[in-house]
């Protein structure tokens, strides 16, 4: 026998078909928005990649060098030289000399008769003079180990170029002399240090003062560091362009030679050996 159904019994019994129905229906939507993915259509055109370190850092000092015009190059012979840069609208004009900071971190790194380069870290840009605009460079990268391609015939070496034993650095034979006939890769070395004229107590030239130099390079892994003052090599002062392209020419073809720096202050000698 069936008993009669009270009404509070039929309400509760509807209102649980009406959830039910409530939860087929939103399952059957979550269905179809995981089946066509329109979370994360939507997010990939609404979120760009995000940038890295390197991106934000070269983006933050091309935005430095689109400000700045060269209005001067002043090349001294037996003084510093200078380069005259207005940094943008309302900013001003000034003069740098080599391993000035310009802007955001970046040094006034090489000073020609028409152009600069300034440089942070691996960054470097150049500013031709008078032209609107700037070009970023590439510098290849010369810090570890060394591979480089030679005419047929010729020896070919790999491995580490400078090294150290004991208290001498030694620099591999085959990467000097090839450095010798290879003007771009000399170029690359230079590229990795920044240098002025440095001045005794009196004013007089001392040497050249290492202003800065790369993380990693070649320069660095023969024991120069930032602050050093270059005095003499191999009993030759250094006091001058002149200077050093004598020095260059007498021990061109010597298998080892001396560096006198001034360090804090104080006198140091590095000893080379090319082998």
């Amino acid at each position: 026998m069936r008993l009669p159904q009270k009404s509070g019994d039929l309400k509760a019994q509807e209102e649980k078909r009406d959830r039910a129905g409530e939860r087929a229906e939103t399952k059957s939507e979550w269905q179809v928005i995981l089946k066509r993915n329109l979370f994360r259509a939507r997010l990939n055109a609404e979120l760009p990649r995000q940038k890295t370190d390197k991106e934000i850092e070269e983006e933050t000092l091309a935005n430095a060098m689109k400000e700045m015009t060269l209005k001067g190059i002043v090349l001294g012979k037996n003084m510093e030289s200078y380069a005259i840069i207005e940094l943008g609208r309302d900013k001003g004009v000034f003069a740098y000399s080599i391993g000035d900071v310009v802007q955001k971190g970046l040094r006034l790194h090489h000073i020609g008769e028409n152009e600069i380069e300034l440089k942070k870290d691996e960054f470097t840009f150049s500013l031709r003079l008078f032209a609107k605009g700037f070009q970023k460079k590439e510098a290849p990268s010369l810090a570890g180990s060394w591979e480089l391609k030679r005419p047929e015939g010729a020896v070919r070496t790999r491995g580490e170029v400078v090294k150290r034993e004991g208290n001498r650095i030694i620099i591999q034979r085959g990467f000097v002399e090839t450095a010798k006939n290879d003007a771009a890769l000399r170029s690359s070395i230079l590229a990795s240090v920044a240098v002025k004229a440095s001045l005794d107590a009196k004013g007089n030239p001392n040497g050249f003062k290492i202003v800065s130099v790369d993380k990693g390079s070649l320069v660095e892994k023969a024991g120069i560091m930032a602050g050093d003052v270059i005095q003499e090599v191999n009993g030759f002062r250094i006091a001058s362009n002149e200077d050093v392209n004598k020095a260059y020419e007498a021990l061109k073809d010597a298998r080892s030679f001396e560096v006198k720096i001034l360090r804090d202050g104080r006198p140091m000698m590095l000893r080379y050996e090319i082998r």
